[in-house]
């Protein structure tokens, strides 16, 4: 509960925080010139002239949290014996929740911040924006990471926030080679492409069929299915480049079908992307394309080089097969219709 503002979860044994542990435990008097302290908000703090006692209200540890879990994991495995190590702990009177304070706050952070790194999209873990979307998402049974910690795995039905600003951006955007490039923490730190992933506005509307969290399921979905299509090795080879073509065609191709075709409701969107209907016929046709990627590939030059440019994507395009794309798809609506209505 303490943690909630802090923007990164514990990141385990890194190398910093087993020389914390150590520090604490084998030279405990050194502890205070070795560390740089702890810093904590606070909505209001009150002390109590007579018994020395300080009061926080909401009180947040937004940086020093790796030293707290660090000092604790040390502290519990010596069996919890007195130490006379000591740390700073530095207290501002910083309510959280508006936006003015949020932006002070996260350049507070960064810029007390000498240990373990901090990276942009760190910062932007405690967005309300992000806040509000992993709430959405939630909603429609899908977990969101948006902080680093060594527990928090991407899966299906884990979307990471660090990926998903990636694939949404390559895809919106039209920038397929952006995703080879993979230059993700950019996407946090530049305020107008963090703006065009995570627009404000979008995300708070009301869920509904053009809300923006099913685009990024949708682009999501297609990134795992992506991961699991079965390829001969030789399409497979490139796939780590091929895959970023692969997933914007198919993610643009089916944002026009849903758009003409899809006649459900946005809840059995999410069902239908869900269904095997929708799998069979996303990896028939990616497999066709991956088979298209690597035939464009110049015979001498380097596959990495190729797909990082951006004159690449014309040449991809050329290749697809839209006519294909919508039977198929249209096929696998007719099946999963039926499955409904079962």
């Amino acid at each position: 509960m303490y943690l909630q503002k802090n923007v990164r979860e514990f990141l385990g044994e890194k190398k910093i925080n087993r020389g914390i542990s150590k520090s604490y435990l084998g030279s405990p008097t050194w502890f205070w010139y070795k560390h740089n302290g702890i810093i904590i908000f606070a909505d209001n703090l009150s002390i109590d002239r007579t018994s020395l006692q300080l009061t926080l209200r909401n009180p947040q540890v937004v940086n020093g949290g790796q030293t707290l879990t660090a000092l604790f994991m040390a502290y519990d495995k010596n069996g919890r014996r007195d130490n006379p190590s000591k740390v700073l702990v530095r207290i501002y009177r910083l309510p959280y929740e508006d936006k003015e304070t949020y932006q002070r706050s996260i350049d507070i952070i960064a810029a007390l911040n000498s240990q373990n790194k901090i990276e942009p999209s760190d910062l932007r873990s405690t967005d309300p924006r992000q806040v509000r979307l992993e709430e959405l998402l939630r909603r429609l049974d899908y977990g969101y990471i948006r902080k680093r910690s060594k527990d928090a795995k991407a899966s299906r039905y884990q979307i990471s926030m660090r990926n998903l600003a990636l694939l949404y951006y390559a895809c919106k955007k039209n920038l397929p080679h952006e995703g080879v490039r993979g230059n993700t923490e950019e996407l946090f730190e530049e305020q107008s492409k963090y703006d065009e992933v995570f627009d404000e506005s979008a995300i708070n509307r009301e869920l509904g069929s053009g809300h923006v969290a099913l685009s990024y399921i949708t682009v999501w979905v297609l990134d795992q299915l992506l991961m699991r299509v079965e390829l001969p090795n030789r399409d497979a080879e490139y796939w780590k480049y091929s895959r970023w073509f692969v997933l914007w065609d198919v993610y643009r191709k089916l944002g026009d079908w849903r758009g003409t075709r899809f006649s459900l409701s946005w809840q059995d969107w999410v069902e239908f992307l869900n269904s095997d209907h929708f799998k069979r016929a996303a990896e028939r046709y990616s497999q066709v394309l991956f088979k298209a990627a690597r035939e464009i590939i110049p015979r001498r030059e380097e596959a990495r080089k190729f797909f990082r440019r951006a004159d690449t994507k014309a040449r991809f395009e050329g290749r697809t097969r839209s006519r294909m794309f919508r039977s198929l798809m249209t096929k696998a609506n007719g099946g999963f219709e039926r499955d409904r209505a079962t």
